[in-house]
């Protein structure tokens, strides 16, 4: 009967999967979201193509040129490689549209599949999708103690 509301942090493209965080609590969503506080976001992505890990290293030490500026991945690490793909786990904190999409694809490897997997310290695990738990109270301690709340 009581109507609360729910702010979510951050969004997922269209084409992307994986893990968004809900909340009732506005100031928490609003700092997780912000870009002052650098909550790091990883992801699993499946490129086109085979890349090597020279091009992971130029990623996060020089980064790319984009339309909005030039931009670094936090971390960039090759998973699994065949002829026809690339899976990299990539961790970055900019929130910044279609982010881990333009980066590859402005390098020549578009993005086949992208699945978020972590926000700051809380993990997506063996969560399937369509389907939610409630965070513990130490993870959103955690969550908030990153985000100095």
């Amino acid at each position: 009967d009581k109507y609360e509301r729910v702010f979510h942090m951050g969004r997922l493209d269209y084409d992307s999967e994986g893990l968004i965080l809900m909340t009732n609590d506005g100031e928490l969503s609003q700092h997780v979201m912000h870009p002052k506080y650098e909550v790091e976001k990883t992801y699993i992505a499946t490129l086109e193509g085979r890349i090597s890990g020279t091009v992971c290293r130029r990623l996060v030490t020089t980064g790319v040129q984009l339309d909005d500026g030039w931009i670094k991945l936090d971390h960039c690490a090759i998973i699994d490689s065949s002829r026809d793909f690339t899976m990299v786990k990539v961790v970055l904190h900019s929130g910044k549209n279609r982010i881990v999409r333009r980066i590859f694809g402005s390098i020549g490897f578009p993005v086949k599949r992208l699945v978020r997997t972590q926000i700051g310290p809380i993990k997506l695990g063996e969560l399937k999708p369509g389907s939610y738990r409630v965070l513990s109270q130490a993870e959103v301690r955690s969550l908030s103690k990153e985000v100095g709340l």
